[in-house]
């Protein structure tokens, strides 16, 4: 596919979880990662009101791609996360452009992660690409 993008991010994707016998969410252990192009870009104002309503309200970000990559469930470590000024992100939603022909992208919102909520897995490997 066709992109106007000339950077790439490092992305990671974490796989489902799933709850054991006693209630609790265990956290899934399979790591993809892959170079992604696109941009990562702080988001606008009116886009951070948009995004808080129901969510925690740590930071947003838009994370612009040329391939479809996956948002978190809501509420699960599952799905994408990104790297930006030091933080680590999650993806939470989703939009399809494909009104630009053959150019199409997607675009996300990038929810901040608190630092005691990281998937340990996705700490440690977005330390090792630093």
């Amino acid at each position: 596919m066709a992109t106007v993008f000339d950077i790439y991010f490092d992305y990671l994707e974490l796989s489902e979880g799933y709850y054991d016998d006693s209630g609790l969410y265990v956290h899934g252990n399979d790591l993809t990662v892959r170079k992604i192009h696109g941009s990562l870009q702080s988001a606008s104002y009116k886009e951070r009101i948009a995004a808080i309503t129901g969510t925690r309200n740590t930071g947003n970000i838009d994370v612009i791609s040329s391939e479809k990559l996956k948002p978190s469930t809501r509420g699960e470590n599952d799905g994408g996360y990104v790297q930006y000024g030091g933080n680590i992100y999650q993806l939470v939603s989703e939009l399809y452009y494909p009104h630009l022909g053959n150019i199409a992208h997607w675009k996300y919102v990038g929810e901040m992660i608190p630092p005691n909520e990281i998937p340990y897995v996705i700490a440690e490997k977005f330390k090792e690409l630093s």
